[in-house]
């Protein structure tokens, strides 16, 4: 955990840099990808993990009506 703006906040993990081949270099993006996506859809994500690039192939779920 590291504190960001007084706020903790969990690191590590993957990171997520392309959606079906579109760059991912801010949450913004992302979520404008996802969002013109629909529920069910298939998509490529690349990430980088423990430094190494990797795709993977995954089902977009639905949005949560709220999130916690």
């Amino acid at each position: 955990m590291v504190d960001i703006d007084g706020q903790q906040v969990q690191v590590g993990g993957d990171v997520i840099v392309a959606i079906d081949g579109q760059p991912v270099g801010q949450i913004e993006e992302l979520r404008a990808i996802v969002q013109e996506s629909a529920p069910g859809q298939q998509v490529t994500l690349t990430i980088l993990r423990d430094g190494n690039e990797r795709t993977l192939e995954v089902t977009l779920g639905e949005r949560p009506a709220t999130i916690p």
